[in-house]
């Protein structure tokens, strides 16, 4: 971090911003980790976009004992915007590319980013070490580019609030059935993704969407397990496009947001489409869920062309699966909400994630051509297991 003289009124001026706006501050999102405020005149279009944390949120003043965090977005395309861009830029910050961290006096200033060049917008984030639970965010403007920067902060206070009440963050994807949460583990190309699509395509069982990619597992209460997560797109390469057609037509109009700006860009170097948990949702004609009670994990590794495997997986090889899936950091993408963090607040993660494995059935599942059916079949008799099990 760098210490450069940063004048304290900037912060009361950005305060007196959030509450000197007519018509009064409208509440976008309250709830689990966060309460998140809109102060701008006139309103922008944020709110749709903020909407879509909805599901994953539970209104709540607190998250395990640990108050909930308060963001008040200031949306300025005015002398305050600039202002506090210059500030961060005279005192070193490449106004193109970095994302400082300014601190004076017990104010922080950080600026971020998202999408990518000619397309990249830049927020702020300010708060003072006197008032840790309320943040500022400062935004340039109500564009949908502007939209992505909210987002991604907004997500990032809300992970390291979980965090903070010892919520342990995971590499999975996640669905709830009838029965309750069901998570599957796996390695970037083991088929994860494609097994989670497949469970959503599946008529048998009711679904609900509730991550692709990072889930939070619960401080245990009461002999249960409870996953949360946060949404983030959800990147599909060509082949899991044809095998869901739901998909491939939900793709067109998301290249066509991609190209205004709307959605989170592709990665062109991957080949991948990036849609979001909204519209994954839409496709399946599911709704999207916060998360409930684990009952089971499959651990998913693809293993090429040929006959798909599914075994049960015994104790010693479900608490491998789990820690091989669990994010030592779960802010990899955020150093700054990470220096907030207590240094020790994943002290007792590996014991949680040991209990987690002792009280649920797994299995391990290798897909090949006949991928379908052994997913359908497997799943039936694993969640038939998990409820004579549930208490």
């Amino acid at each position: 971090m760098t210490s450069t003289p940063m004048p304290a009124a900037l912060l009361k001026e950005v305060v007196d911003a959030c509450t000197g706006l007519a018509p009064a501050p409208a509440t976008v999102l309250s709830g689990g980790p966060v309460h998140l405020h809109l102060h701008c005149a006139p309103p922008p279009p944020l709110a749709q976009l903020v909407a879509a944390l909805t599901p994953y949120l539970r209104a709540s003043d607190t998250v395990d004992g640990v108050p909930s965090q308060e963001i008040k977005v200031v949306v300025s395309d005015t002398a305050l915007a600039r202002r506090v861009g210059h500030v961060i830029t005279t005192a070193g910050g490449s106004p193109r590319h970095s994302e400082p961290h300014l601190v004076h006096k017990g104010i922080h200033l950080v600026r971020k980013s998202a999408g990518s060049p000619p397309g990249r917008r830049f927020g702020h984030l300010l708060w003072s070490d006197d008032n840790p639970r309320t943040t500022y965010v400062i935004l340039p403007g109500a564009d949908s580019a502007s939209q992505k920067v909210l987002l991604r902060m907004v997500r990032a206070i809300a992970a390291r609030t979980l965090l903070a009440a010892g919520w342990v963050p995971l590499h999975a994807a996640c669905v709830t059935t009838t029965a309750g949460a069901v998570i599957l583990l796996g390695g970037q190309g083991g088929g994860k993704t494609t097994a989670m699509l497949r469970l959503l395509d599946d008529a048998i069982r009711p679904a609900s969407f509730v991550a692709n990619d990072k889930v939070f597992l619960s401080p245990e209460t009461a002999g249960r397990v409870e996953v949360r997560a946060l949404p983030t797109a959800v990147g599909l390469r060509g082949p899991a496009l044809r095998l869901f057609p739901a998909l491939s037509r939900a793709a067109p109009a998301a290249a066509v947001s991609q190209n205004s700006g709307a959605a989170r860009d592709a990665d062109s170097r991957e080949g991948r489409t990036y849609l979001t948990a909204q519209r994954v949702a839409e496709a399946f004609a599911v709704s999207q869920s916060e998360g409930g009670p684990l009952v089971t994990f499959v651990d998913v590794a693809y293993r090429g062309p040929g006959h798909s495997a599914w075994r049960p997986l015994a104790l010693e090889e479900r608490v491998a699966a789990l820690h091989a899936a669990y994010l030592a950091d779960g802010l990899l993408d955020d150093p700054h909400e990470h220096s907030r963090l207590h240094r020790d607040h994943g002290h007792s993660h590996h014991q949680r994630l040991q209990r987690c494995a002792a009280g649920v059935p797994a299995a391990a599942f290798s897909p090949g051509d006949d991928a379908a059916p052994i997913l359908t079949a497997g799943m039936a008799g694993l969640l038939a297991q998990a409820e004579r099990t549930l208490p």
